[in-house]
C-alpha cells in the first residue's frame, strides 16, 4: 500500500479532531463504531494527543486487564495500583476516590473490545465518572476514549453530559475522501493516465464510505476494477454477509447514510438482488471518464472528415445545424448509412462503436471491458484478441 493513513484524509480527520477536541478540553468520549472499522484510529488518536497534549499519559486496556468478575471501577483501581491516601475517611472504591488518586491523575485511558456484557457496566461507570471527575483541574483530569463497537448511541441507556460525549461514526466520509484515497492506492500505470483515472474514479464510487474497497481493487487487475463483480462478492462472504437471515444496518458496517438516504454496501449488493443499485455506481464512474473521452473522439473526428460532412443537417429542434462541430456521432453515422458520407472501413468501425458507446453510456448502462478497452487504445490486457471473449455482466 501507499503508506497514507485514511485518517489523514478530510473526512477522517475531522473526526479524529472532534475527538481530540473534546479530551483537550477535558470531556471523555465514547466512540460508537461499527463492526468493521479502518485500522489505525487508535495510532492516530495517540499521536494527536501526543502533539496537544504532551503532558498526558496514553494509556491502552485491554479485556486482558480486566477481571470480569471485577466492576469496571475495580478492575481500574487494580491497574493503576489505587491506594487510600494517609487519613482517607469513606468509600474507599468509589469514582471520587479514583479522580484524586495521584498515580491516576492526568492521563488519557483508551478502551476497545470490551465484551458485550461489560459494556453496560462500562457505560454506568463513565456516567458516574463525569460527575466526579467535573471539580478535577483539567492538567489532572484523567479521561477516557471508550470504543462501542456494533451499537448505535440511541441502544446505550446513559446520555451525553457536561463532561461525557457521544462521537458515532457516522457521516464523515464523502466522494472526494474515497476519490483522495483511490488516488493514493492505485499505482502508476505505465501505458497512460487514462486507464488509472477511470480506475479511481469506479472504486470511489464503490467505495462509498469503506476504503477496503479500495484496496481490494487497487491490488487486483484493471479488469476486476472495470468489472467488479466477483471481487466484491468475495468481500461480502469473508464479512458474513451471505447469511440466511442477515440484515443490513449501520452496525454491522453494511448501511451508511449517505445525503440523507440509506446506503448498502457495494458488497452487500454484490450478493443480494441489488445489481441495479451496483451498476448504476459502476456506471457513474465510468461516465465520469468516458463521455469526456468521447466527446473528444468526435471533435477529432470531424476534424478528419471536414468538408465532406453534409451541412447544414436536419436538426430535430427548429433549425438545421449549420456548423460541423455541432454534429453528433449519431448524425455522423445516419449520413454513412444513407450513403451522402464514404470512409473507409476502418473509419466505419470506430464510428460504429464509439456511437454504440455513447448510447450506452447516455442510458445510463455499464459499458462493456472490451469497449473501454477500444475507447482507450490499449488493449494489452487482452492478448490474441481476447477481449472479444470477456462475459458482460448480467
Amino acid at each position: 500500500m501507499n503508506g497514507r493513513s485514511f485518517w489523514a484524509l478530510p473526512g477522517p480527520e475531522s473526526f479524529c479532531d472532534r475527538i481530540l477536541g473534546n479530551l483537550v478540553e477535558g470531556k471523555s468520549v465514547v466512540l460508537f463504531l461499527p463492526d468493521r472499522m479502518p485500522d489505525g484510529l487508535k495510532r492516530t488518536v495517540m499521536s494527536d494527543v501526543a502533539r496537544e497534549a504532551p503532558d498526558k499519559c496514553f494509556y491502552e486496556l485491554f479485556p486482558s486487564d480486566f477481571d470480569p468478575e471485577d466492576s469496571p471501577l475495580a478492575s481500574l483501581f487494580r491497574f493503576f495500583e489505587v491506594k487510600p491516601e494517609k487519613g482517607w475517611s469513606g468509600d474507599f472504591l468509589s469514582c471520587e476516590t479514583l479522580v484524586q488518586s495521584e498515580s491516576f491523575k492526568n492521563g488519557i485511558v483508551w478502551i476497545e473490545e470490551a465484551d458485550g456484557q461489560n459494556i453496560r457496566d462500562w457505560l454506568s461507570f463513565l456516567r458516574k465518572y463525569e460527575k466526579a471527575s467535573r471539580n478535577i483541574e483539567l492538567t489532572e483530569r484523567t479521561l477516557f476514549c471508550f470504543c462501542v463497537v456494533g451499537l448505535s448511541p440511541e441502544s446505550v441507556e446513559i446520555k451525553q453530559d457536561v463532561c461525557l460525549k457521544f462521537l458515532p461514526w457516522k457521516g464523515y466520509v464523502d466522494f472526494f475522501d474515497m476519490l483522495l484515497y483511490a488516488h493514493w492506492n492505485f499505482p502508476v500505470i505505465s501505458e497512460g493516465g487514462l486507464r488509472r483515472e477511470l480506475a479511481v474514479n469506479m472504486a470511489a464510487c464503490l467505495a462509498l464510505w469503506d476504503p477496503e474497497v479500495i484496496e481490494r481493487l487497487a491490488e487486483s487487475s484493471f479488469l476486476n476494477t472495470l468489472s467488479p463483480y466477483s471481487v466484491l462478492e468475495e468481500m461480502g462472504r469473508e464479512r458474513g454477509w451471505d447469511v440466511k437471515g442477515f440484515e443490513p444496518c449501520w452496525e454491522n458496517g453494511a448501511e451508511e447514510g449517505r445525503n440523507g438516504r440509506l446506503k448498502l454496501h457495494s458488497a452487500y449488493l454484490a450478493l443480494s438482488d441489488g445489481l441495479k443499485e451496483l451498476n448504476s455506481r459502476i456506471w457513474s464512474g465510468q461516465s465520469t471518464c468516458l463521455l469526456p473521452l468521447i466527446e473528444e473522439h468526435r471533435l477529432s473526428l470531424i476534424g478528419s472528415l471536414k468538408g465532406n460532412l453534409r451541412l447544414p443537417f436536419p436538426s430535430c429542434y427548429e433549425s438545421s445545424i449549420t456548423e460541423a462541430e455541432d454534429l453528433e456521432i449519431g448524425h455522423i453515422w445516419f449520413q454513412i448509412e444513407k450513403g451522402d458520407l464514404h470512409v473507409t472501413a476502418q473509419q466505419k468501425k470506430r464510428i460504429s462503436k464509439l456511437r454504440r458507446l455513447r448510447n450506452v453510456l447516455s442510458h445510463q448502462q455499464v459499458a462493456k471491458p472490451a469497449d473501454i478497452e477500444f475507447l482507450i487504445g490499449c488493449g494489452r490486457d487482452f492478448p490474441d484478441g481476447g477481449a472479444d471473449k470477456i462475459p458482460d455482466p448480467e
